[in-house]
């Protein structure tokens, strides 16, 4: 009879314990719930609010990222200010994670380079960039982009800054570019030939060009052997 007692006493404390696992479990998921909810309604609260008042906030850059609101900050003259002098003391995995965010899941690092605006977060890139964080600048925003950047009134500013820092080798690849393509395109029907006859280059045009001439300078400063 007393093991009967102790058996049925077992089985009530089970039944209490499971009964508050569930009670806890419930909650646990009403509170993650609500958690997403809250952040939920945080980031839009966020996105619709003006810039400037944000800026007061002083909200970090992973919190700017986390509600997407990099680009829009880049695109905004204090915006852009802000986030230049956050980029100054961020580390690199969190530039690289910023970088990422703005050439692959908003797809505007070509946008945002000739913006006027956006084009000085652009140069921060590549002026305290790693090798790692200028080679994904390179191949997503400077390579086939040369002669577009070059001729943008905002855009030129980031080609120079660019040829300021990165590597040589891939310098002169840029430059290459530019006298290849140019030969590839038909100037004033003449097949790739000026009024004259003679070969002429996307180079050609930069130079007289008032954005993209400023290019043509600083490639002269380089002192390349091409």
């Amino acid at each position: 009879q007393n093991q009967h007692q102790r058996r049925n006493n077992n089985n009530n404390n089970n039944g209490r314990y499971q009964t508050k696992n569930n009670m806890r479990n419930n909650n646990n998921n009403q509170n993650n719930q609500n958690n997403q909810q809250q952040q939920q309604q945080n980031s839009q609260n966020i996105q619709n609010m003006e810039i400037t008042d944000i800026i007061k906030m002083n909200l970090s850059l992973p919190v700017l990222l986390q509600h997407n609101m990099i680009c829009k900050f880049m695109k905004h003259q204090n915006g852009s200010r802000y986030i230049q002098e956050k980029l100054k003391t961020a580390n690199n995995e969190l530039t690289l994670a910023i970088l990422r965010h703005i050439i692959f899941k908003q797809k505007q690092i070509l946008s945002l380079s000739e913006d006027i605006f956006g084009n000085y977060v652009i140069q921060i890139f590549f002026e305290n960039g790693t090798a790692e964080q200028h080679q994904l600048l390179i191949e997503n925003l400077l390579y086939t982009n040369v002669y577009r950047l070059s001729r943008s009134f905002y855009g030129c500013r980031v080609i120079q800054k660019a040829f300021d820092c990165i590597d040589i080798k891939e310098s002169i690849k840029l430059i290459l570019e530019l006298e290849n393509e140019g030969k590839k395109r038909k100037v004033d029907g003449n097949n790739g030939n000026d009024n004259d006859g003679n070969n002429k280059s996307l180079i050609h045009e930069c130079i007289i060009c008032p954005n993209a001439n400023h290019v043509i300078q600083k490639i002269i400063t380089l002192e390349l052997d091409i």
